[in-house]
């Protein structure tokens, strides 16, 4: 062995020594971080340290959005029921997550967020922009359009998605021009601790409705070239931390969508760039009860089986789920099964195992829908509550990191068009500027806007007025 080898390995133990230092020692989610990644020597195999703590700790760090306020401030002024205001004072001061839909949204909005933040505070972000995004609704309907026909330029419709013959132009526009963007302007900030929200609903989109509406094999294909180019890219960061979005129970907690979401998840090995999952992302899925579900078990009706003992507390299940075989009947409990299913792949965490985070900014009211049917109704849900506050201080501290409002609540699920549904109350105008009009959004008893008793909802995530005070627990008879 000659003298340069020998120099190499020396070399080699050393930066390795170093990094163990490092991630027993050093916070790697501090403002002082200065650890872009192990960059070992030739032949050198050592890692990057794994951050050391719940991202979302403390929760009063994490940003909070000035438009928030803003919007409780105007909407105060016509509240005279001192409980209401004092809820509406206090969801005033809540973080929550801010939605990049659009890619101009980057140089302008969520450089302002960037550039507002102090050294020690933390930002969740959701990265939603897929191309064909949101292919089994249309309320959400995304600006990149695998069909480059100039009909489909300003509104990628089902009709659109569904007819796309590639989507080359697409993919492209996504990753430079939207990813490659946001890691860019993420450079600028290397104090700033960055949790991002990767791309609600699309992933499990594929899993239960490939083949239905906009939810071709293309799309699907595409979701997953987007995905995949979104962590690696983002990974490169230091000071970021990913969760992709798993839907909720109410859509992947039976057996067979569970299994499909972790095969598909599994085959494109992306749980090494995750801390883990996001759930009921913009839902009102319930917070519930944890039971006490086997971690060990190779059979999903053991998790059936101790719901049907635990009808009340943990086994409560308003929308009926467990009837239909599915032990997702809460968020609480739906963690646990994507903790389970996940069990033999190795996540970006300390122990390897996924972390969740949890959007509660609108399910405090569990029994806001009842049965199947109704809980089926995912747009601007009547009798809606405010749920838990944002925190770190959860049922299941070993698998949830947060709740959190990850859907800003105000924020509007989706628009009806009144022309179409002729029914709600269209005084704010919002009715006849319904561009994308899901008829899930107006044709329910469980819709806000169902009658004309109240108002037509604008456009998905501009602000909602009528739902905030709702959420805040006014009396709007």
């Amino acid at each position: 062995m000659d003298g340069s080898t020998i120099f190499l390995i020396v070399l080699c133990v050393l930066w390795c020594a170093l990094i163990l230092i490092v991630a027993i020692f050093y916070n790697p989610f501090s403002s002082e971080s200065f650890l872009a990644g192990c960059v070992p020597y030739k032949d050198c195999s050592c890692q990057s340290p794994v951050p050391s703590q719940n991202p979302f700790f403390p929760i009063d760090h994490v940003y909070v959005q000035p438009s928030l306020k803003t919007n409780i401030d105007r909407v105060i002024q016509k509240v005279s029921d001192p409980v209401v205001k004092k809820n509406l004072e206090t969801i005033a001061t809540q973080p929550s997550a801010y939605w990049i839909d659009v890619k101009e949204k980057i140089d302008k909005e969520v450089k302002d967020i960037l550039d507002d933040m102090k050294t020690d505070q933390k930002v969740v972000f959701i990265v939603y922009d897929l191309p064909n995004r949101d292919c089994k609704a249309l309320s959400s309907n995304g600006q990149i359009c695998c069909n480059t026909q100039e009909s489909c330029a300003s509104f990628c419709s089902i009709d659109c998605q569904k007819t796309a013959s590639n989507c080359d132009e697409g993919l492209s526009t996504y990753k430079t021009q939207y990813i490659d963007k946001l890691v860019s302007l993420f450079q600028q900030y290397p104090h700033v601790q960055l949790i991002l929200i990767i791309e609600p609903d699309s992933i499990p989109n594929c899993v239960t409705n490939l083949g239905i509406f906009g939810c071709t094999t293309l799309t699907c294909d595409v979701y997953s070239q987007g995905v995949s180019y979104a962590l690696q890219q983002f990974s490169t960061l230091p000071n970021v931390v990913m969760y992709l979005d798993a839907a909720h129970g109410g859509w992947l907690g039976w057996s067979d969508n569970l299994s499909g979401f972790q095969k598909l998840v599994s085959k494109n090995k992306w749980t090494s760039y995750l801390r883990g999952f996001s759930t009921n992302v913009s839902n009102y899925q319930p917070l519930g009860k944890p039971c006490s579900f086997p971690t060990t078990t190779s059979n999903y009706n053991d998790f059936i089986e101790i719901l049907k003992k635990e009808t009340t507390g943990c086994g409560y299940d308003p929308c009926g789920l467990t009837s239909q075989y599915n032990a997702g009947n809460n968020e609480s409990n739906y963690v646990q099964l994507l903790s389970w299913i996940f069990q033999h792949d190795t996540f970006k965490t300390e122990d390897g195992h996924p972390r969740f985070v949890i959007d509660t900014g609108r399910n405090g009211n569990p029994d806001a829908r009842f049965g199947s049917t109704s809980c089926a109704v995912w747009c601007n849900v009547n009798k809606a509550r405010i749920g838990v506050y944002p925190t770190t201080d959860t049922l299941l501290p070993k698998l949830i990191d947060a709740y959190f409002w990850l859907k800003t609540p105000g924020e509007s699920d989706g628009c009806i068009d009144y022309d179409q549904q002729k029914k709600c109350d269209n005084t704010d105008g919002f009715g006849s500027k319904c561009i994308r009009y899901d008829q899930n959004c107006g044709t329910h008893p469980e819709n806000v806007g169902y009658d004309s008793s109240q108002p037509c909802p604008p456009e998905a995530g501009a602000w909602f007025d009528y739902q905030i005070l709702m959420l805040a627990g006014a009396d709007l008879s």
